[in-house]
């Protein structure tokens, strides 16, 4: 700071009377000297240490901040696909909605098949009955049967009873 003092307030120029004579002024002058110096050597190193604390700042929180890129980057992955599952799970229930059609269809024609096939069982029973209950009439009205039993088969009695005609 001397060096610009000495530069700005030259004191072997000055003469030494005045110098004496006003020792409040020497001094008022000195520190207004001294300011200015000492402002000028601010405005001159002012720069430099602003970018020196600006590139100490980014070397300390690079690191960190490319840690936190890197993590959002595998976050947005992570939610770009959830979205996809999502999108993909709403039109799997959009498309189970719009079956809804097809599957009512597929219930009346089930309830009408099993209606058709409950009537072809019954049908099938009566059959059975009917076949079955033919059969005993068939072996009751037997030729040998009615001879065991002592009695005219209908077609027996039917022409032995009826008169012929020539």
């Amino acid at each position: 700071m001397d060096r610009f003092s000495g530069f700005l307030f030259d004191s072997g120029k000055a003469n030494s009377s005045d110098n004496l004579q006003e020792p409040e002024m020497d001094s008022k002058v000195r520190r207004v000297t001294e300011k200015f110096s000492e402002s000028l050597h601010i405005v001159a190193n002012d720069p430099s240490l602003a970018m020196y604390r600006i590139q100490e700042h980014i070397r300390k929180s690079l690191p960190h901040q490319a840690q936190c890129k890197a993590d959002l980057t595998l976050l947005h992955q992570d939610v770009k696909g959830h979205s996809y599952d999502v999108s993909y799970a709403i039109s799997a229930v959009e498309a189970m909605h719009d079956s809804k059609t097809p599957f009512s269809n597929i219930e009346s024609l089930l309830k009408s098949s099993i209606y058709h096939k409950q009537q072809l069982n019954e049908r099938s029973a009566a059959l059975r009955v009917q076949s079955k209950q033919e059969k005993r009439s068939s072996i009751s009205s037997s030729p040998q049967r009615q001879l065991l039993s002592g009695r005219p088969s209908h077609e027996n009695a039917s022409t032995s009873t009826s008169p012929k005609l020539e």
